[in-house]
């Protein structure tokens, strides 16, 4: 019965919500589930080693706090797709925060 009645008596199935898995069988965490951000403003040089030299160049921009894009833009003379690409990967990856207004800043703890 329902809204298609012909379609469930050829063998459709209707889709609900996904299944949760059993407790304690749920995969196992990712970095897209919970990237890591820069826990310690002490230890930023040492983390800086995962990134690549141009995202590193865009790191050291936020040492000093929240930048506007256009900041990171002179300061690193990269050209402005580049920069918005990489900020937008830094952001996903957890590195960075974005405020309103196209500003970002270190992202000091973990999320």
């Amino acid at each position: 019965e329902g809204l298609y009645p012909d379609v469930i008596r050829i063998g459709a199935k209707i889709f609900t919500a996904p299944e949760k898995p059993p407790k304690g069988q749920e995969p196992p965490k990712t970095e897209i589930d919970n990237p890591p951000g820069i826990p310690y403003i002490d230890d930023v040089e040492k983390r800086l080693q995962e990134y690549t030299p141009e995202q590193q160049a865009m790191l050291r921009c936020l040492l000093d706090g929240e930048a506007h894009i256009d900041e990171i833009i002179s300061a690193t003379g990269f050209p402005p797709a580049k920069v918005l690409s990489g900020m937008t990967l830094l952001v996903i990856r957890g590195a960075v925060r974005s405020h309103p207004g196209k500003r970002f800043s270190l992202n000091t703890q973990r999320l």
